[in-house]
């Protein structure tokens, strides 16, 4: 369960209200509950015996910036949030490090050989965040964590921070708060015995490089960033691969082996006739290492082409060692060496005659017209079974010398692929590229023209491509406000990567906007599926986003309203999302309780109590006016959920011989009605609600005992006249009420309360 936020206290003197009298007026409330919590991050710095002690984070690939791969797969969902169960779960064998020094900033930047190959924060707002031995566990709201007993829990080797200005500006208007591990200048802040291992923060967690982001989810003012190190780290190294191709056909060529992060190690380096594609890869050394196996890479088959040769590979300080098996290249890395390994690929043959079709990002039918010197033009097919595997669909022998032109009609069928675009992106004769041009209509269509020399063979190769039209827009309505509002547009089948980061800012509350950009050239084809993260501008003092609704239509997949996450699939019947958000500007509630009694103690000698029971126990306690006090309050609890509550009086404090009139209302806003004690009531989100208990005094008064009436004496007749007498019977002694005088309550004004008495929260560990 969520907890809630609890203020703390604020008595009636301190809002400015008197409480006087027998009757205890309602005060105004604030214009708006402020937030009890400002916005916090708790940095957490953890070291580590090897890499594979770290837990990965969410998408494993070469983004990553660590020397070595990490350990365990992530076990955080694409819409998770960075936790302290799951990060003690996930890395069990990594150990707090105190003195550690973080760095936020309004951007990011690359990794270079200066930044100890890790990106680093642009634009800084501070770096003075440094680890502590240890500090207060936090729930999402800033409150303490309670364990067993009540105790206060703390993490070790941390620090929690509040949000300075310029982040806490950035924050509630829906921009990043970029963190890094150390400083711009000294990612490591120095210290050549440690090496970086993952940093994930909030929501992000998705990359493993050495910037992150901060956000705060739906209605939290505090969020986790946990960075981990190696020790002992292994110094640095640089392999390149290098890609050269020969011909006049471009490609991209497949790669396997342990020196690639992705999962099963797999990578591609692109590569075109006259420019050469590479991709660097900064890796822990491995030459003398007793548990670190060499870096290794295979070129994989490629179709179209003849099969991989062994690379060429070049150590800078020549003290790697390098071995090869035909296409595997292996690489016992020496620290701070650089070895660029170059492969070379050259086009297969086709053959005397032939015409020959490849396809990429699909299959399909490509009907052609050839037209030769005859002018006759002669219909042909070609049918692609697999991408990227070229097929023969027309072979000729003695063709005539001359011009040729062939016209290809781009495939109609999308009924496996999804709606997309057909185009010609290469057209080879003999080794060399030739002119064509594509001309948009229905259906596309490309021409090519070669000449062919007399008594020469021809073999052609057309290559052509899919690109998927399927897409993702999405639009926002805010309610109650306006604000700025980031997605990130994740591929589910792609090891999440981001495809797209839109940002939708409304102007207007109940106007819809288009967020930009749209997320375009998605893959439409079955079973293509995409998770969309929102991220909300952080709570303010006066309330928080909540995401009430969101829908991609009949592309939805699922909607998580609590993480602000939908699942969309694109098809190939429904290739085009449109996906509609809708936020509200969420004012906290609030309420208080307040007793009104009497200060004469001999009315009330011990202390009244009331007792006050929520829904959520962060809100449970007693309230107690000391004997000698008028009045108490509560102070304003201030929460970011409804409650319901109940107040009880368990002692009044009033001495025997007095009777207690008790009376009870509940106020909220301008609205007053009577309450009944042991009743519950809601605590409303938006609301400001006031119960007050008023409790009247009289002391008792004793009843008189009645005084008997005297019998009479007889009376003896005087002798012969004599005077007469009475006997003495005394007289009735007055009744107590006029011995004691007029007694009974004077209800004494409570005045102003002089200090408010905070509930006693009982927060369990959740």
């Amino acid at each position: 369960m969520r907890k809630r936020r609890f203020a703390a206290a604020v008595g009636i003197a301190g809002l400015g209200a008197a409480i006087v009298g027998a009757v205890v007026p309602a005060w105004t409330p604030p214009a708006a509950a402020q937030s009890p919590t400002p916005l916090q991050v708790t940095y957490v710095a953890r070291v580590c015996d090897s890499y594979a002690d770290i837990m990965a984070n969410k998408a494993r690939n070469n983004i990553q910036e660590s020397l070595f791969n990490l350990g365990p797969d992530s076990t955080y969902p694409a819409n998770g949030i960075v936790n302290p169960t799951a990060e003690a779960s996930g890395s069990p064998n990594c150990r707090p490090y105190t003195g550690w020094r973080f760095s936020t900033g309004s951007s990011i930047t690359g990794k270079t050989e200066a930044t100890d190959y890790l990106s680093t924060v642009t634009g800084v707002y501070r770096s003075d965040i440094v680890t502590q031995a240890s500090t207060p566990l936090l729930d999402a709201q800033g409150q303490p964590v309670l364990g067993p007993g009540g105790v206060p829990q703390t993490i070790a080797g941390a620090v929690t921070v509040q949000l300075n200005a310029a982040e806490t500006s950035a924050a509630q208007g829906g921009r990043t708060v970029w963190v890094e591990g150390g400083t711009p200048a000294a990612p490591l802040n120095g210290n050549p015995d440690v090496g970086f291992g993952a940093l994930r923060c909030s929501q992000d967690a998705l990359n493993g490089d050495n910037v992150d982001a901060v956000t705060f989810p739906q209605a939290s003012t505090h969020v986790f960033c946990y960075y981990y190190l190696v020790t002992p780290p292994p110094p640095p190294g640089t392999i390149t691969i290098v890609k050269h191709v020969l011909g006049a056909q471009s490609d991209t060529f497949p790669f396997q082996g342990n020196i690639s992060y992705n999962p099963g190690g797999a990578f591609t380096v692109a590569g075109a006739p006259g420019t050469d594609g590479s991709i660097d890869l900064v890796r822990g050394a491995t030459l003398g290492s007793l548990t670190q196996p060499p870096w290794s890479f295979t070129e994989q088959s490629k179709g179209g082409w003849q099969p991989p040769a062994q690379a060429s590979c070049v150590s800078a300080n020549g003290a790697s060692v390098v071995t090869y098996s035909g296409a595997t290249t292996s690489v016992n890395l020496a620290p701070d060496d650089h070895v660029t390994c170059t492969y070379t690929n050259t086009p297969t043959p086709l053959g005397d005659g032939q015409l020959a079709k490849v396809s990429y990002g699909a299959t399909g039918s490509f009907p052609f017209t050839i037209t030769g010197p005859s002018n006759v033009p002669e219909p042909f097919t070609a049918e692609t079974a697999t991408p990227g595997t070229p097929v023969v669909f027309a072979t000729r022998t003695g063709a005539p010398a001359g011009t040729y032109t062939a016209t290809e009609q781009q495939p109609t069928d999308f009924s496996q692929t999804g709606p997309g675009t057909w185009r010609m992106t290469n057209a080879v004769c003999n080794g060399a590229a030739i002119p064509f041009t594509n001309t948009p209509g229905t259906p596309a269509t490309a021409t090519a023209t070669y000449t062919a020399p007399p008594g020469s063979d021809v073999a052609c190769l057309f290559a052509n491509e899919f690109d998927p039209s399927g897409g993702i827009d999405i639009y926002k309505t805010t309610l109650n406000g306006v604000g700025t509002f980031g997605y990130a547009v994740l591929d589910d089948r792609d090891n999440l990567t981001k495809v797209e980061d839109p940002v939708a800012t409304t102007t207007t509350p109940g106007v819809e906007v288009q967020a930009t950009p749209s997320a375009t050239g998605l893959s439409a084809a079955p079973g293509s599926q995409y998770t969309i993260l929102e991220s909300m501008p952080a709570p303010d003092s006066g309330g928080f986003w909540v995401l009430d609704s969101a829908t991609c239509g009949a592309n939805t997949v699922s909607v998580d309203l609590t993480a602000a996450s939908v699942s969309v699939a694109l098809t190939p019947g429904s290739a085009q999302a449109s996906c509609h958000f809708v936020n509200r500007y969420q004012p906290y509630g609030s309420f208080s309780v307040v007793k009104d009694t009497t200060p004469d103690t001999t009315l009330r000698p011990d202390a009244a109590t009331l007792a006050i029971d929520c829904s959520d126990d962060a809100f449970d306690g007693d309230l107690t006016v000391a004997a000698g006090q008028g009045a108490n309050d509560s102070g304003i609890a201030v929460t970011d959920a409804t409650l319901t509550c109940t107040v009880t009086e368990p002692q009044t404090g009033a001495a025997a011989n007095v009777d207690v009139a008790t009376s009870a209302y509940i106020e909220v806003g301008t609205t007053r009605q009577p309450y009944t004690l042991g009743d519950t009531f809601t605590v409303a989100l938006g609301d400001f609600t006031q119960v007050v208990v008023q409790n009247t005094l009289t002391a008792v008064t004793p009843t008189p005992t009645p005084t008997p009436t005297p019998t009479p004496s007889p009376v003896t007749p005087a002798d012969d006249g004599g005077p007469t007498t009475l006997a003495d019977t005394g007289s009735s002694a007055p009744p107590p009420w006029l011995l004691l005088g007029v007694g009974g309550l004077i209800a004494a004004g409570s005045g102003i309360v002089a200090a408010a008495a905070a509930l006693r929260g009982r927060r369990q560990q959740s």
